[in-house]
């Protein structure tokens, strides 16, 4: 290019090497090597290569996926059922977001399992295990013993908590989980 940079599309292993950019002045002459070294994707897990999370049955899930490569990496699931979910693909009870990550509503103990992400590009592919565990309501068996009596007059009153993921990237903006956010982060994300 007149601009002086060198810009290379489609970029594959064979583009590794050095250049030199060589500028002339007049007389002088000077150059300026590069050395470019082309990767395959990497996707960053936090500590280890398996994670591992566990939530109670109705509690939401979301699993965040991201991967660093040139070419940009296709980025897909493949579920416990080895079904394998992707932009082109749907699953009834589970989502796969713009941003690569994994929703996971409603949970149920047949939700449990290995997760793989799979980051692809023409260099080649990574990938990182999560293995996610619902766990049953346990209900306290003390309670069962109790008996409770509404009182002339009194009111009964429940309250349910619900989380709302409400930004269109799905990442969970307002929701906490203080031991897995210290856990895991990958990509500026967290599993909640």
């Amino acid at each position: 290019l007149s601009s002086g940079q060198l810009v290379i599309k489609s970029v594959a292993y064979a583009d590794s090497g050095v250049y030199h950019c060589v500028a002339q002045v007049r007389g002088d002459i000077d150059s300026m090597p590069y050395r470019i070294l082309v990767l395959p994707p990497v996707i960053q897990p936090a500590y280890s290569e398996i994670i591992i999370v566990q939530k109670n049955v109705g509690e939401t899930i979301l699993l965040p996926c991201s991967a660093m490569a040139i070419p940009d990496a296709h980025l897909s699931w493949i579920l416990p059922n080895s079904h394998v979910l992707n932009d082109l693909s749907n699953s009834s009870n589970v989502y796969l977001l713009g941003n690569g990550s994994l929703l996971i509503p409603h949970t149920r103990v047949s939700d449990s399992g290995y997760y793989r992400c799979v980051a692809i590009n023409q260099q080649g592919s990574d990938q990182f295990t999560i293995r996610v565990t619902v766990n049953k309501m346990v209900s306290d068996r003390t309670s069962k013993s109790m008996k409770f009596k509404k009182l002339p007059g009194s009111r009964t009153s429940l309250k349910t908590k619900v989380q709302v993921i409400d930004d269109d990237k799905g990442s969970g903006a307002g929701e906490s989980d203080e031991t897995l956010s210290k856990k895991i982060h990958l990509k500026n994300h967290e599993i909640s």
